[in-house]
């Protein structure tokens, strides 16, 4: 007589079958997910090619679609654009669309949603095709776009550009799902530079120092020493009554003076860097500018908190004074 299985024999094969075949299981869906999402980026360069040979044809006709659509469903004018480029409209292997999104229909991207639930987008300006964030994504408007005047609040996330001299600017940004969760901040670029000669052009002289290596300091308009901190922008200039300004620093007299940072309170001559009424303007210190801001730029350093000298950015003291227009 042959002996059979014991109840905790078959409980145990049967476990050890069910292992097995979750393996499996997880390997097949994971072999099927990652077919899928090689169509998917098939299919996003399918769109990305008919999309290049439209444009390099029909270059004369501007813009496409300004639209957040998805294709083959409800971008009209996509669709119809790009449809002789291609035998069919390619669809998501799970039967929905990818989709298109453009503010004014110059610059574009193309988004499919892989199985992990992450990004993959092309960039119509960059015509790079990336995961997760895309360059240069739609945002409030059309990154790209020509600004005549500053547009704070434009966004609040994402990557800035800096903007030169009094306009038009224009800006970029990058973001998640190629445009639809993308906020970005626009801001002017204010530009500084140290100079023994007099400031030219629109460039406005906000302090002097006696020497970039580390000296006295004077206010603006000051006649004794040569080395002119010099800085172009929109609307800058050095009134400590303008209705909106910044204290660069404290000097402890009008000329041949030691200098202080403008929290402090023993000195009370104080040089400013002045606005108009559509910007402000903020000054701080750091050991690098860029960890406080991006749109942050040195105007020079000084050697303590108070009763310290002043120098150039890169020539004398490691505090930097950083100061910005926005």
């Amino acid at each position: 007589m042959k002996k059979a299985f014991t109840l905790i024999e078959l409980l145990i094969a049967i476990s050890i079958l069910g292992i097995i075949a979750s393996f499996i299981i997880v390997q097949m869906i994971g072999a099927a997910n990652a077919a899928k999402d090689a169509k998917r980026k098939a299919d996003v360069d399918i769109i990305k090619n008919a999309l290049i040979q439209y444009r390099s044809e029909n270059y004369t006709k501007g813009s496409i679609q300004p639209a957040t659509c998805e294709i083959g469903t409800n971008c009209t004018n996509f669709d119809s654009d790009i449809q002789a480029f291609l035998e069919s409209l390619p669809k998501d292997p799970n039967g929905t669309s990818y989709t298109y999104r453009s503010a004014d229909g110059t610059d574009c991207s193309i988004t499919a949603i892989l199985s992990d639930g992450s990004a993959y987008t092309y960039d119509c300006q960059t015509e790079v095709a990336t995961f997760g964030d895309s360059t240069n994504g739609v945002c409030g408007i059309t990154s790209a776009s020509s600004l005549t005047s500053s547009t704070p609040g434009l966004c609040t996330q994402g990557v800035p550009v800096l903007f030169a001299g009094s306009g038009p600017w224009t800006w970029t940004c990058s973001g998640t799902d190629g445009g639809s969760n993308d906020t970005c901040l626009a801001f002017v670029q204010m530009v500084c530079s140290t100079s023994s000669s007099d400031c030219t052009g629109d460039a406005v002289e906000v302090l002097r120092m006696s020497d970039i290596a580390g000296g006295h300091a004077e206010l603006p308009g000051q006649t004794n020493y040569t080395q002119k901190v010099c800085c172009t922008g929109p609307e800058i200039g050095n009134s400590c009554s303008a209705t909106k300004n910044a204290i660069i620093l404290k000097l402890y007299s009008a000329t041949n003076a030691h200098v202080e940072q403008n929290n402090l309170s023993n000195y009370a001559s104080n040089a400013c860097l002045s606005t108009g009424d559509t910007f402000d303007a903020a000054c701080s210190y750091a050991s690098d500018c860029s960890s406080v801001g991006p749109e942050y730029q040195c105007l020079g350093s000084i050697s303590d908190t108070t009763n310290a000298h002043a120098g150039g950015c890169s020539d004398a003291f490691a505090t930097k004074v950083c100061c910005n227009i926005y």
